[in-house]
């Protein structure tokens, strides 16, 4: 069966969905499969991954951007970009293009865009400012990317990079992480505060909806279940929540976590949440029907902090930073099965 949307395909959000609503059914044994070598990212900071299951390409953002084929686990090229201090990278599965942003002061901050049929940058915009390091998160329906700069939530025209819009922080508070719902269009910004602090944004006015606090202390990571329109939120002091996206309520937070949380994945089509956790070095699941925590756990390297998901192929991506064993940055991806 191919995943791959229809050329044809008028609703650009159902085309998107549809290949992870035909591939529901029970989870089993999670294993790590493999180990990806990766690079450090900005300044020795986790790096960051995202995936296109129609391409089953991974891209691992370090001093590059790794392009990664899921089927051999072997990188297949690196993209130099900028400086090589990449923060993060955001991708558009359908149009086969990637967003990263690069804080290095040798080539100037500035955000990037890849074309990923060639893996060549297509466009690039300096923006002369970007720390704390800035993260990206793109709505592939409107083509509207979002990226966390100083001055605000800066929204562009992810074609042109023309800015279109800047959205006011609804907090002093540093940011932690910014997820969009294609389906509904909207847009979470997560701030790193105790307790955790998320600002909700209208996609199609670019203004500011509402806010919800009382969220998992120290919020670091967050994810979203675009079927039921959930949020999950990780807090690196043991807990993490679950919200409403239908009514921007808290439903409930799990507490008592072991260990450090940091990334944190939705796995819709099984009804799992997969948590990174650097104090065990493991990733711990959350039953995403009942709010609880399983007993399963799934060792990976050390100190695993972000986290990618492919609900396509059932693959879950964790990041580990203290590698010593891999040379030259000691930076690993495991790579889980899931189903």
């Amino acid at each position: 069966m191919s995943s791959y949307p229809a050329r044809g395909c008028v609703n650009l959000a159902v085309c998107l969905l549809l290949p992870f609503t035909l591939l529901i059914g029970s989870a089993s044994a999670q294993t790590v499969i493999a180990t990806i070598p990766a690079t450090n990212g900005l300044q020795g900071d986790p790096m960051t991954m995202a995936v296109n299951p129609f391409t089953n390409r991974l891209y691992i953002a370090g001093d590059g951007v790794e392009v990664v084929d899921q089927k051999s686990n072997n990188v297949l090229q690196t993209i130099s970009v900028g400086g090589g201090s990449l923060s993060d990278i955001a991708i558009d599965p359908v149009r086969r293009m990637a967003y990263v942003f690069d804080e290095s002061s040798t080539a100037g901050p500035a955000l990037y865009a890849l074309n990923l049929t060639n893996n060549t940058i297509a466009n690039s915009l300096v923006t002369n400012s970007g720390y704390p390091p800035p993260m990206l998160a793109l709505n592939p329906v409107t083509n509207r990317l979002y990226v966390e700069l100083p001055s605000g939530i800066t929204v562009y025209d992810a074609s042109s990079l023309a800015q279109i819009a800047l959205i006011p922080y609804s907090q002093a508070g540093p940011p932690a992480q910014i997820a969009v719902n294609p389906a509904t269009n909207r847009i979470y910004m997560l701030y790193n505060l105790f307790p955790g602090f998320m600002q909700v944004i209208d996609g199609k006015t670019n203004t500011t909806i509402t806010t919800i606090t009382g969220l998992a202390e120290l919020a670091i990571s967050l994810d979203i279940d675009p079927f039921r329109n959930l949020i999950y939120v990780s807090g690196q002091l043991g807990q993490v929540s679950a919200v409403n996206g239908a009514t921007n309520t808290l439903i409930t937070t799990i507490n008592n976590i072991p260990g450090q949380p940091g990334g944190i994945s939705v796995d819709p089509a099984n009804q799992k949440v997969y948590l990174a956790n650097s104090g065990l070095n493991e990733v711990q699941v959350i039953d995403e029907a009942t709010n609880t925590l399983e007993s399963t756990t799934i060792p990976v390297g050390n100190d695993p902090y972000n986290t990618a998901i492919d609900y396509v192929h059932g693959l879950l991506y964790v990041a580990n930073t203290n590698e010593s064993n891999f040379v030259p940055d000691g930076t690993t991806v495991s790579v889980i099965k899931l189903n």
